[in-house]
């Protein structure tokens, strides 16, 4: 996949420059890339533009700023080049998350369990599906390894593009708070997203709990997935009414209001009861502990919102493998 820099850019004073890929990091540029060097929140990639044209980088677009005496053609200076990757990176890699159904997770705890669970059924009932997160970006169960719990946004359209090109359907994918707050989602389109659950955490980051869950909340706010699923149990997560529109999924353990209702029968095995807008049933699973009731109601109401059958959905969930590191057993 190519594209010429005044196509990328919509500007025809530009170089004509054609680019083989987008690249933050200048360890990975491969030639005929085009670097983006920006400042990072460790280092700024506007001091290793040499190093990418030694490794064969064929333009470099560069956040501007006053202090810049760079003169050499092949480098476009962008103001406030940052805010721009999403937009840049999906009319590169051709709006590859509009041609996948994308399910994102957001909430202190549980996002791995429900992404990977969700992933297994949807392999299961409805063919290819990728994941990406804590586990890694995989198409199986086989472990990957993973720099970040969500990739940075050049690298999750590139990934969303490869998937696209290998006939892939469904993608399940952490949206960590970092993730959230620094763009790595931006650009995507996103059909379902999820809240598992809110508590005290990372607050050496985003400095208060109500920028945390304010970084959360932009799951919804930004993205605006047409469907909603969210912890009703969970007080830190229901409060937001703005959020929970209609047509929202509430899970919950103990109200009868909520859309999705369940009991937990047993722990280990853990065994449930599940009611839904699609109907009832109850289930076996291979999982164990009661906090995984709610990551594979989650899994099932999921399913369901995208079209598996209930019949289908309690059979995937019944044999849904546990996520690995999370209560496995060893």
């Amino acid at each position: 996949m190519t594209m010429n820099v005044r196509a990328l850019l919509n500007d025809a004073s530009l170089p004509d420059i054609e680019v083989s890929q987008l690249v933050l990091d200048s360890r990975e540029i491969t030639p005929g890339d085009a670097f983006i060097a920006i400042p990072g929140t460790q280092q700024d990639g506007r001091q290793f533009i040499s190093t990418a044209f030694t490794r064969g980088a064929v333009a470099v677009l560069c956040e501007a700023d006053d202090q810049s005496t760079l003169t050499d053609s092949r480098v476009i200076m962008l103001p406030a080049l940052r805010s721009r990757l999403g937009e840049l990176a999906d009319r590169f890699y051709r709006s590859p998350s509009q041609a996948l159904t994308v399910i994102a997770a957001t909430g202190t705890n549980g996002k791995t369990s429900v992404v990977d669970l969700t992933a297994q059924m949807l392999r299961r009932t409805r063919g290819v599906a990728g994941s990406i997160g804590t586990l890694g970006a995989r198409l199986d169960q086989r472990p990957q390894s993973a720099t970040n719990t969500t990739p940075d946004c050049l690298s999750l359209h590139r990934q969303l593009s490869q998937w696209r090109a290998e006939d892939v359907s469904y993608v399940t994918l952490e949206a960590s708070s970092h993730a959230l707050d620094q763009g790595r989602l931006d650009g995507l389109s996103i059909d379902v997203g999820v809240f598992t659950n809110f508590s005290r955490d990372h607050l050496d980051y985003h400095g208060s709990m109500q920028d945390y869950c304010d970084a959360k909340l932009r799951l919804f706010r930004d993205f605006n997935p047409a469907t909603r699923i969210y912890n009703a149990d969970d007080q830190a997560v229901a409060a937001h009414s703005d959020i929970w529109c209609d047509g929202s999924l509430g899970i919950s353990a103990h109200s009868g209001s909520a859309e999705v209702t369940f009991e937990v029968l047993q722990t280990a095995p853990l065994t449930l009861k599940i009611s839904t807008p699609w109907g009832r049933g109850e289930i076996q699973t291979a999982l164990a502990g009661r906090f995984n009731a709610f990551n594979i109601v989650a899994a099932i109401s999921i399913a369901l919102s995208v079209g598996v059958s209930l019949e289908d959905a309690l059979t995937a969930a019944a044999t849904a493998a546990p996520v690995e590191g999370r209560l496995q057993r060893v």
